[in-house]
């Protein structure tokens, strides 16, 4: 809606390069998502140093730290300039690990949008905290001063920069963050969508993508440390694990009492419609939760831990219950599971919320807005015209 043209930059490992190359990946935007892009790849970076130089350069520049030197390197700057042509006006980055790249490029000085849907030091200190506490976990928190550094650097250098809330927005204006714009997570919602009355469901759901650590920590918590005492007081209660790579759960070999998984699924209907309550233990992490979004879309009652809500609009005992003890967690569920009618009241509310904060075609006007106003000509840079084009890392 955007763009009369698009490139679509991917950095990848080198066998998938080798093996699909660019066209396959061409045809699956097309068949998925039904965007026509001229899709680019290139390599990530291959980590050269030994174990202790690896650790020095952590601590001294963000671009060498494990989860961004893949695409913080040279050679990755040059494949974002290959990029670019002479009618490219924009150029948009998903995430600082590819906005490192694009800043480094320096391309034509083409104006950047970065999208950053976590606060990535934010994230990386809530990690280490969390348990295992590793001597080599332990000395990661020497990387934190390069990474907010420099996290706070490439935000002044983009155009503008999308944030996932009100939260994050002013966290970054207290810290010297410049140009940043609020673009929530949406979902997509008819005119006759309503669920208001289906809450026939009976189990507890969790649902992600269990290749995000956040996601797994807090499926083991909701199973070990929450649910037990969910059926200590409903032996009834059924829990439902579900979503991408759940076989990457420590406990889904061990099967736990009362416990679903159901992995992957392509429609979510007939999971929401056995659903009584949906669950967001979290406690690391950053952004916001689409999971807590789309409950609320689907007409369920949340409970959540606070980070888990964090930044959502969704009001404490009105439209969602936070708790941030097992116990409490336990007891909010089942308070829901045996008072049906405050859990529908809930529920509406929460649906109401969602239809008025995150429509999806409201937040697409608000990213295509920002768009046309940071690819506008400026004083200080070269006159360029907005015709739509755009690269993306």
């Amino acid at each position: 809606a955007s763009a009369d043209a698009l490139d679509v930059l991917f950095f990848v490992e080198q066998r998938v390069i080798d093996e699909l190359g660019p066209a396959v990946s061409q045809a699956s935007l097309k068949a998925h998502w039904g965007i026509d892009a001229t899709v680019h790849l290139a390599p990530r970076a291959l980590k050269t140093r030994g174990r202790v130089s690896a650790i020095v350069a952590a601590t001294l520049a963000m671009r060498n730290q494990e989860e961004l030197y893949k695409t913080g390197g040279k050679d990755q700057a040059r494949a974002v300039a290959s990029c670019v042509r002479a009618d490219t006006d924009l150029i948009v980055c998903h995430r600082l690990d590819t906005d490192i790249a694009a800043v480094s490029a320096r391309a034509a000085a083409v104006p950047i949008v970065m999208d950053l849907d976590d606060i990535e030091h934010v994230a990386f200190f809530r990690r280490l905290v969390r348990p295992p506490h590793s001597l080599k976990r332990r000395a990661r928190f020497l990387e934190l001063p390069a990474l907010f550094a420099g996290e706070i650097a490439t935000i002044r250098a983009c155009r503008t920069t999308f944030v996932c809330s009100e939260a994050d927005r002013a966290y970054l204006v207290r810290r010297g963050g410049s140009n940043l714009a609020v673009v929530s997570n949406a979902i997509a919602f008819a005119e006759e969508d309503d669920p208001a009355g289906d809450h026939a469901g009976d189990a507890l759901l969790f649902l992600g993508s269990y290749t995000y650590e956040p996601n797994i920590e807090a499926a083991e918590y909701l199973m070990h440390g929450i649910f037990p005492l969910v059926v200590a007081q409903r032996p009834d209660a059924r829990l439902m694990i579900a979503g991408n790579a759940v076989e990457r759960l420590p406990s889904y070999r061990s099967s736990p009492p009362n416990v679903e998984f159901i992995g992957f699924v392509s429609d979510l209907s007939d999971i929401y419609r056995r659903v009584a309550v949906v669950c967001c233990p979290l406690r690391a992490g950053g952004g916001t939760r689409i999971k807590i979004i789309e409950a609320a879309a689907r007409g369920k009652p949340v409970v959540s831990t606070t980070i888990g809500a964090e930044g959502l609009a969704f009001e404490q005992e009105k439209e969602i219950l936070l708790r941030d003890t097992a116990q409490g967690f336990a007891d909010a569920c089942i308070a829901l599971l045996d008072d049906r009618v405050r859990a529908a009241k809930l529920a509406d509310a929460a649906y109401r919320k969602a239809r008025r904060c995150y429509d999806r075609d409201a937040v697409v006007e608000r990213i295509i807005a920002n768009f046309r106003v940071a690819a506008a000509p400026r004083s200080d840079a070269p006159e360029s015209s907005f015709t739509g084009t755009t690269s993306a890392p």
